[in-house]
């Protein structure tokens, strides 16, 4: 894990203990042509992005981190998960985005240039198969239970 990748896990780990767990701000779109962006360059999901991905931008969220986004100037609410660092900022624009949004993204939530938008974001869930479904010392104590049952000469 990246000094980056830390401090960004450390940062949400640090909102949601104080119960924040959403934003609001402007949301851009990012991936118009020429964009190097969607140039086939590797972001922190370590794969090209392309326009059709529902992915966003973010400064400090990790990688890979569900973001449910709806947009307070129309109906518009999606689901994406960060795919890459940024909004940076640009020379033509007065205000700090929060969020770069894909086509893709930015067309599911009718994202007209830039707009308000409220991101609500979770820790992603750890996978079940990651995680033993018992603990070790029970499934000790069944094995050592079932070797006296059968009469079998129990393990040290």
């Amino acid at each position: 894990m990246s000094f980056a990748e830390l401090q960004s896990l450390l940062m949400l780990v640090m909102r949601l203990s104080l119960g924040i767990d959403a934003d609001e701000g402007i949301a851009t779109r990012f991936g118009d042509p020429g964009d190097p962006w969607m140039g086939g360059d590797l972001a922190c999901l370590h794969r090209p992005m392309a326009p059709d991905d529902m992915v966003c931008a973010h400064l400090w969220l990790p990688c890979g981190t569900p973001i449910v986004v709806s947009n307070l100037e129309r109906p518009g609410t999606a689901i994406c998960i960060v795919g890459d660092r940024g909004p940076y900022g640009a020379k033509d624009r007065p205000w700090q985005a929060i969020l770069d949004l894909s086509p893709r993204m930015a067309e599911a939530i009718d994202l007209d240039g830039h707009d308000r938008v409220r991101m609500v974001y979770r820790l992603p869930p750890a996978r079940v198969a990651d995680r033993p479904t018992t603990p070790i010392w029970l499934e000790d104590a069944r094995r050592r239970a079932k070797q006296r049952a059968s009469g079998a000469a129990p393990d040290s």
